[in-house]
């Protein structure tokens, strides 16, 4: 079969364990608005993690509170959706039974778990043991993906993960020619990134805004960064605006500050109201540069306290 997911650290994990299992032998990476959009196609010889539900599907695995709606999640499928720290989670105690040898990445899995759900400490942010490193490296939002001098694309580097997962240790990866040109990348920009969203972000209240719009280049930097930056950390929700679709659309993305959980907002929920989707605590959308405007100042006003 054939796994359709996301390129991130949970649509690999969910691709380390099914292709452990020998469920999976190939998996394709998509977006979710593509999805949203019904760019991407499914068979019954299709198992989709990680992403909104594609009709004709063989099995769904999903996560996203976004999704529990009844316009989004089908009456009926085969797999399994819950509010779970990962869909890798779900795939794993869906398939546990029936292959007990994934237990072996049980480790992995509880890091990917605390990733995905923003279950992190400030140590895990400043100084990350080697799984949440990599974490950090595979994370689209982390930005190594908008750089293209190292020697392997980000796609090349995500489409390889699992099958070095399933045979080496996250220190091992990462000791990797591939991998170690990216590690010195992030590690040598993030006083760099300190400085740049000291820039290009401001407070409202309760609200940090980064607007990234004309931004020719934003250096790599873990998301959760921000957080620990003096003058940000009385925030408790971001929204980070940037240019999407070669201009066509704007990217808005919002989260919770993991640091001081006391926002309320859904942000799932109300990033589903223009299209996108996500979690409670972190969700984004894209919506067209002619109604963006617009739309921020809805977000932005559901943000406030």
């Amino acid at each position: 079969m054939r796994l359709i997911t996301r390129g991130d650290v949970d649509g690999i994990m969910c691709a380390v364990l099914l292709k452990a299992a020998g469920v999976v032998d190939s998996f394709l990476q998509a977006h979710p608005k593509d999805v949203q959009d019904g760019l991407v196609k499914a068979t019954p010889e299709d198992i989709v993690c990680n992403l909104p539900f594609i009709e004709g599907c063989g099995l769904w695995f999903d996560h996203h509170s976004s999704e529990d709606t009844g316009v989004r999640r089908p009456a009926k499928f085969e797999g399994r959706y819950e509010i779970a720290p990962s869909a890798a989670r779900l795939v794993y105690e869906y398939y546990l039974p029936s292959h007990p040898e994934l237990s072996r990445f049980l480790a992995l899995l509880s890091v990917v778990d605390r990733f995905d759900s923003a279950q992190l400490t400030i140590e895990d942010v400043k100084n990350p043991e080697p799984a949440m490193l990599l974490s950090f490296l595979v994370d689209p939002r982390t930005g190594l993906g908008l750089h293209h001098h190292f020697r392997i694309s980000n796609k090349q580097m995500t489409d390889s993960l699992p099958g070095l997962l399933i045979e080496h240790s996250p220190e091992e990866v990462l000791a990797l020619p591939d991998f170690q040109e990216r590690v010195a990348a992030y590690e040598k920009d993030q006083e760099t990134a300190r400085a740049f969203y000291k820039e290009h972000s401001r407070v409202e209240g309760n609200v940090l805004v980064t607007d990234l719009r004309g931004v020719a280049s934003v250096p790599p930097a873990n998301r959760f960064l921000i957080y620990t930056i003096d003058g940000f950390e009385k925030t408790n929700i971001s929204i980070r605006i940037s240019a999407a679709k070669g201009g066509e659309k704007l990217s808005i993305q919002a989260g919770h500050n993991i640091f001081n959980r006391t926002s309320k907002v859904n942000v799932g929920e109300l990033m589903a109201k223009f299209g996108g989707g996500g979690h409670r605590g972190a969700g984004t959308c894209q919506v067209d540069a002619t109604t963006a405007e617009a739309v921020l100042a809805r977000i932005l006003e559901a943000a406030r306290e």
